[in-house]
């Protein structure tokens, strides 16, 4: 994973999705969106009512395999290799 996307997650991520969903979600406003949306290497789309909710489409893979899948805020951290 980019360090820039896993930045954004770590900062404003959502790691707490549904196990066999292939996104994560996160927050930002949306005059964000269009510079998130030029940089992050996923699709990001909307998914839910919330004006400040979007979801990167993704495997979570790499979250499961470092250990922060399904962590909540408080016990988020930087992976080792970043």
């Amino acid at each position: 994973m980019d360090a820039y996307t896993l930045g954004l997650l770590i900062g404003d991520g959502c790691f707490r999705t549904t196990s066999n969903k292939n996104y994560v979600l996160f927050t930002c406003q949306k005059e964000d969106f269009e510079l998130y949306d030029s940089i992050i290497p996923y699709a990001i789309d909307k998914v839910t009512n919330n004006n400040y909710t979007y979801a990167i489409r993704m495997p979570n893979d790499y979250l499961k395999k470092v250990k922060l899948w399904y962590l909540k805020s408080e016990f988020k951290f930087i992976p080792k290799e970043y």
